[in-house]
């Protein structure tokens, strides 16, 4: 936005809620410089427009600049003062209060309230039970003549407004599930590590400067000051770290390299629980028509694991059962065409469980010359795993866009997308070095 005469300042590119975005001087004196050339001339050989154009300009912004320049000199490109609304508060004094509202909710998001463990907290480190006593049993035990329905609430012939256990005369819950905190319990407090709430900067503001802002004021607040609103990502707490993973980097790559020149083929596995008539995706459909589609409820679930090798092999298969020895199945599939097999999957509790061992030692009894090894991911880094990818494909191209009228045509869909990821290149290399610092924990 190029309005003329509105805070521009030569030493920055971002402004206030109030100051708008101008080019800078440099850029200023070479278009009007040009277009004064221009204007020597006995005829033109550029217009305006295209003056304006080679400097990322309009032509009618280009003719404004040229008259400033001419009544005031080179100080007319740099300030004049609009005559529009001035800021209300200085920008500084908002700028050190979103400041301090993220530095608040940096310190709330590693665990620091600014405030004591509440009573809850306190009395769970003692080990005695937070809040008041359980209520005593009722003495009509849920047999009481009157009931609550629906509507109303009913009386009891324990007494009216008897707070008892039962029932029938309990008319709301006597305490929420879990501890009560107390807004300055460090327990209590979850925020985002490098964000903050409109709501929170505007009750700020109006504590400390006594003035209340609109909500799209506020967002033009936030907008000015190089803030941008986005969906939260949420990342599980059991999130591997980052220096965890590259440690574990570290020591797989000479790992696999040793591995490959001895003669082994490198897998990387991941299952996926695939459910009939459970979720389907969105259609358009005609305004003020609900759009329906028949369901069976016949819950069928089938169990798909996958392999992808660092060579490009893809190996899918699917299984009715589910756990270790599914995984057994899988692993007897890959060792028909290959001698040696390293697998590197997930720590799920089928692939690390005694039930597991037992069924890779049955394998190798069963295959005296072929070898078996399983080496696991670190815990919470599945963006470590390439399979996760055929996954999003399967959810996205099978389960999301179309409806299947019985499970077995469902299954039939699945044999051929195995067939169709036969063919799709994916590097598994690649996927188990990516740089942590995208996807991890800090």
């Amino acid at each position: 936005k190029t309005t003329p005469g509105r805070g521009f300042s030569p030493e920055k590119s971002t402004f206030s809620h109030t100051e708008v975005w101008f080019k800078p001087v440099e850029i200023c004196a070479l278009a009007v410089l040009a277009e004064l050339e221009e204007q020597e001339k006995p005829e033109r050989g550029a217009t305006r427009e295209e003056i304006g154009r080679r400097y990322g300009i309009s032509g009618r912004m280009l003719r404004y600049w040229v008259g400033w320049y001419k009544t005031h000199g080179v100080e007319g490109l740099n300030d004049l003062g609009g005559r529009g609304a001035k800021p209300r508060h200085p920008p500084e004094k908002v700028r050190e209060i979103i400041d301090e509202c993220l530095r608040e909710a940096q310190d709330a998001a590693n665990g620091g309230g600014g405030g004591g463990p509440c009573e809850a907290c306190d009395a769970a480190e003692k080990g005695r039970r937070p809040g008041p006593a359980p209520p005593e049993p009722c003495p009509c035990r849920g047999r009481c003549a009157t009931r609550r329905s629906r509507g109303r609430r009913g009386g009891c012939a324990c007494g009216p407004g008897k707070a008892c256990a039962c029932r029938c005369c309990r008319p709301i819950r006597l305490r929420p599930k879990g501890p009560r905190h107390t807004p300055g319990c460090p327990n209590a407090r979850i925020s985002p590590k490098n964000g903050t709430s409109v709501a929170r900067v505007a009750a700020s503001m109006k504590e400390k400067l006594g003035d209340s802002c609109s909500d799209g004021h506020m967002r033009r607040i936030m907008k000015g000051n190089a803030l941008t609103c986005r969906r939260i990502t949420r990342q599980h707490a059991s999130h591997a770290p980052r220096d965890k993973v590259v440690r574990w980097q570290r020591r797989l790559r000479p790992s696999l390299k040793k591995y490959e020149e001895d003669g082994w083929t490198i897998f990387v596995h991941d299952e996926a629980h695939v459910v009939h008539d459970k979720k389907n995706g969105s259609a358009w459909g005609p305004k003020g028509e609900r759009t329906t589609l028949p369901r069976s409820g016949s819950g069928g679930r089938a169990t798909v694991h996958g392999s992808i090798s660092t060579k490009g092999v893809v190996v899918m298969g699917e299984y009715v059962r589910a756990g270790s020895f599914a995984l057994a199945d899988h692993v007897e599939a890959l060792l028909k065409d290959h001698d040696k097999v390293l697998i590197i999957t997930d720590n799920l509790s089928a692939h690390t469980s005694k039930d597991a061992k037992n069924a890779l030692r049955r394998l190798r009894r069963k295959y005296p010359g072929k070898k078996i090894r399983i080496r696991t991911l670190p815990v919470g880094s599945p963006y470590l795993s390439v399979v996760e990818e055929l996954w999003n494909m399967l959810k996205s191209l099978l389960l999301a866009r179309y409806h299947y009228r019985t499970f077995d045509d469902m299954r039939r869909e699945l044999a051929d997308f195995a067939e169709m990821t036969k063919t799709v290149e994916l590097d598994a290399v690649e996927y188990l070095f990516r740089d942590p610092a995208l996807y991890a924990i800090a």
